[in-house]
């Protein structure tokens, strides 16, 4: 198998301590799983209570999927707005995705209140669409986004395209039609199967500098609330009435609640 060499982990401190269970231990909260979904986890369960919380993971900080990614910052489903309407309902789906858009700021706190220096990258990208039914889909989405009070994206369709008169009525305000070049352009191609593009707000971090620099502020922090184990795998799970019985192999952790981020 061909090794993978992560230039985000290549990045982390070589020099910190890594400190592995080797003792039955209380907590109120337990989080399993140390990528940004497990740090991102304990920062705000220590922000926003009392509670004493516990980290663990089986290998070490963000060597998962948070420390071999791409580090593209995209806050969307994989689905259309579209599709979640017509299965929950514009209310839930609202809820859902309104959540979603809002992340951008969750990662904005975790960013000014760690005082990060590293680098992120924020700025306006471009879909590209080649089909006509994808450039319906994406109206179809941003017309229930527009009903359900969440903003919308910006759809440029080249002038050119074949289809414009069979584009709903409903949806003659969600789009501009540009030039060829312009869409050229915005997707910075000369690609000419490409005849429409959505803008997307993205971004770009090293995730696992990111979750290192969280890591070390939440041990300044909360020195007495917060605790981190690695090599500490979770062999079993027993759920009681009022608490939760984590399986550590030689130890055990007994919590108040679990936050499972594997």
């Amino acid at each position: 198998m061909k090794k993978n060499l992560s230039p985000w982990i290549h990045q982390l401190r070589k020099d910190r301590q890594s400190v592995a269970l080797h003792a039955d231990i209380e907590t109120d909260v337990a989080v399993v799983g140390a990528g940004i979904a497990g740090v991102s986890s304990a920062f705000f369960a220590l922000k926003y209570t009392d509670k004493n919380v516990v980290m663990v993971d089986r290998f070490k900080l963000a060597y998962g999927a948070t420390g071999h990614n791409a580090g593209m910052v995209l806050s969307d489903f994989e689905r259309g707005f579209a599709s979640l309407v017509e299965e929950f309902g514009l209310e839930l789906a609202r809820e859902g995705q309104k959540e979603i858009d809002d992340a951008w700021g969750l990662i904005d706190e975790m960013y000014t209140d760690a005082h990060l220096s590293i680098s992120f990258s924020r700025f306006l990208g471009y879909d590209g669409f080649s089909k006509s039914d994808q450039v319906v889909s994406c109206l179809k989405n941003n017309f229930y986004r527009r009903k359900a009070g969440l903003y919308t994206e910006k759809v440029f369709i080249a002038e050119n395209a074949d289809f414009l008169h069979q584009i709903p009525d409903e949806y003659e305000d969600l789009y501009t039609t540009v030039s060829m070049d312009e869409i050229f352009s915005l997707l910075e191609t000369k690609e000419k199967s490409f005849i429409a593009a959505a803008s997307i707000q993205i971004g770009s971090i090293n995730s696992a500098l990111f979750c290192e620099e969280v890591l070390l502020y939440l041990l300044k922090k909360y020195p007495q609330r917060f605790s981190f184990y690695e090599h500490t795998p979770i062999r079993k799970l027993v759920l009681k009435e009022n608490e939760a019985i984590l399986d550590a192999d030689i130890c055990t952790i007994t919590a108040s609640k679990v936050i499972l981020c594997t």
